[in-house]
């Protein structure tokens, strides 16, 4: 009897020896080379919008097709734009023709100028030629006013076409470069032929499509996403860590990824950034601020967002989409008995994949 108490005894004190070391194995673990089964998968999406509002008129592509950046998606119906852009230009065209009409009209009016110019100074010269005659009694003074009229209307006849001249010039404005008219009309039509390039909605970058509710006929605007563009090698996964192991989390950290979608395999992976903006943090400035009820005595850990990139290639034949889960664990080559159980660890949960 008193052999089978020690043993229980023995047995007691080596359960709760064990109990005390795999949880300062498991508190270790959790702070140096922590491990999540809870991360999930993310590819960074290149939204498709519209600039121009319309109606679909040709879709290029299906969905799931693997596009270039700057392929054509679709296009909108761009009749109003094709007109609006001939009627600019036929303005434009309209505008030079009547500045040349303006610039023979301003050549024949400098013209006319200069003739009356050699008129004007003709009559000068026989006005002046008369006045002596006519001060030193040599001809008669209805022949000197005769010349000196020819004089005076020649004087206004010059004022008459230098006045043409000038209002033709202002009614002509700048040169055809400065005129503001042909710039305006310029602007415009360099405007619309951007709206006609942009009725082409094109790949914002390169990868898998995603349009799957686009329809010729659709009515599309500018304010909302019309799908999405994606690269497979592209993804990003997030795993959200205890904030106790975050302290000892660095850029460019190893670790060991392991994807529901792919048993028995682990990848090799590293930390790129810890997220520091959660929306649990913040109040929003459209509502009151509400205190939440927690009576529990021992609080929920908090938890922070930490983004892995995988380093291996990951297999071709691999459907992994967004959403999909994974097991990320955290190697330190610091702590090498700890790393060794992760991946252990890691080993277990990549083979039960398997089965569950």
């Amino acid at each position: 009897m008193i052999k089978h108490l020690r043993d229980l005894k023995i047995t007691y004190y080596i359960l709760l020896l064990l109990f005390i070391l795999t949880f300062i194995i498991s508190a270790l673990l959790a702070y140096y080379t922590p491990y999540s089964g809870r991360g999930f998968v993310e590819y960074r999406l290149h939204p498709i919008y519209s600039k121009m509002g319309g109606e679909i008129e040709e879709i290029y592509i299906e969905d799931g097709q693997e596009v270039e950046e700057g392929t054509p998606l679709f296009k909108l119906d761009n009749t109003k734009l094709q007109l609006d852009i001939e009627e600019l230009r036929y303005k434009y065209r309209d505008e030079e023709n009547r500045l040349s009409a303006l610039d023979y009209r301003i050549l024949e009016a400098r013209k006319e100028v200069l003739k009356t110019r050699e008129k004007l100074e003709k009559a000068r010269v026989n006005f002046l030629r008369y006045r002596e005659l006519y001060i030193d009694d040599l001809v008669a003074k209805a022949e000197y006013e005769e010349y000196e009229l020819a004089y005076d209307t020649a004087k206004r006849e010059l004022e008459i076409a230098e006045l043409s001249v000038d209002s033709l010039r202002k009614e002509r404005g700048k040169t055809s470069t400065e005129n503001e008219v042909l710039k305006s009309l310029e602007a415009r039509i360099k405007k619309t032929e951007k709206d006609l390039r942009d009725t082409v909605v094109r790949a914002p970058a390169m990868g898998e499509i995603s349009i799957h509710q686009l329809y010729r006929g659709q009515i599309v605007n500018g304010s909302k996403s019309y799908g999405y563009v994606y690269n497979r090698k592209d993804m990003n996964i997030y795993v959200d860590y205890m904030e106790k192991s975050l302290i000892n989390l660095r850029n460019g950290q190893k670790t060991l990824v392991v994807f529901d979608s792919i048993p028995g395999k682990i990848f090799k992976g590293h930390v790129i950034k810890t997220t520091n903006h959660l929306k649990s943090g913040y109040t929003s400035p459209e509502s009151l601020q509400e205190i939440k009820e927690d009576t529990r005595w021992i609080r929920t850990t908090g938890r922070g967002r930490v983004r892995i990139v995988v380093d291996d290639l990951l297999p071709a034949e691999a459907n992994i989409s967004s959403g999909s889960k994974v097991a990320v664990g955290v190697v330190d080559d610091k702590h090498w008995i700890l790393s060794g159980i992760n991946h252990l660890w890691m080993k277990l949960v990549s083979a039960s994949n398997y089965i569950y």
